[in-house]
């Protein structure tokens, strides 16, 4: 009981006695992970490994102990990198008034705070707010490519667009508007009604859950919209959060970034 107890955090372990056997049954906790005083641990087959540094961000990471959009980034300057026409942009389509100062403004939603007298960024405010993205972060982008035919061998048209992540989507979606077909239908108005080959709405959703829920810490990458003649593939790097199973599409919802979230709802983007 004293070793469970001295775990960071606390172990609950339940004890049990049969004729002269003492059963120990510890059941998986929900706030791994647990330090003992020798470090951290995992399970391989019938040996406890102790984690390397790195496994433990990384696990650390695979919780949702760290989150990448919440994470402060001190390579941002705020008197060099911050954009305040981004600013009021985004609180115009929030609706929120600005008579507050910038500072004060970035730190009630919650992308930025005071830190001895300087406006000190997370990452959710650096990819709203950065006058160039890329000065920052690359692999942040959305890359839309046109395809001829159905394989991804003749390319004949290719964007990257990393400025924000407001200005990605909407561009993005511009893009797409680009080369969609549109079928036409005379209602009676007029003027004839243009129907998209593929929803706009359906697309425009796509694009903002794979910028809203993709995995930051993964630099591989960027979000891809491709389109070919057959098809649009929208795909976005990292695997299915925490909590989440395949089985509870359509059912569950989990985020993974909730401050980008929270944004993107305030904007409009999204809904709860």
């Amino acid at each position: 009981q004293d070793i469970a107890n001295n775990c960071q955090p606390p172990i609950k372990i339940i004890l049990e006695e049969l004729e002269n056997i003492l059963i120990i049954n510890v059941r998986e906790g929900e706030d791994k992970p647990y330090r003992c005083a020798s470090g951290f641990y995992t399970r391989v087959g019938p040996n406890s490994q102790k984690l390397t540094r790195n496994e433990i961000i990384e696990f650390f990471k695979s919780e949702g102990k760290i989150r990448f959009d919440e994470l402060i980034n001190l390579k941002f300057d705020y008197n060099i990198h911050f954009d305040p026409k981004k600013l009021e942009h985004f609180l115009r389509l929030t609706g929120i008034s600005k008579v507050l100062d910038a500072p004060t403004v970035l730190t009630n939603l919650g992308v930025a705070e005071k830190q001895e007298g300087k406006v000190i960024f997370n990452n959710t405010g650096i990819l709203f707010f950065s006058k160039n993205l890329a000065d920052i972060y690359f692999h942040t982008a959305i890359t839309c490519a046109l395809y001829k035919g159905t394989e991804k061998i003749d390319v004949l048209d290719r964007r990257d667009f990393n400025e924000d992540l407001i200005s990605n989507i909407d561009r993005a979606m511009i893009f797409l508007k680009q080369y969609i077909p549109l079928r036409y239908e005379m209602t009676g108005e007029p003027r004839r009604k243009e129907i998209p080959e593929i929803p706009y709405e359906a697309l425009r959703e796509a694009i903002i859950n794979a910028t809203a829920h993709r995995d930051y810490f993964e630099k591989g990458t960027n979000i891809m919209v491709e389109m070919f003649d057959d098809r649009i593939e929208i795909t976005n790097f990292g695997g299915l959060v925490k909590g989440l199973k395949p089985e509870d599409f359509g059912k569950k919802s989990v985020l993974r970034n909730a401050n980008i979230a929270n944004l993107l709802h305030r904007a409009g983007y999204i809904e709860k």
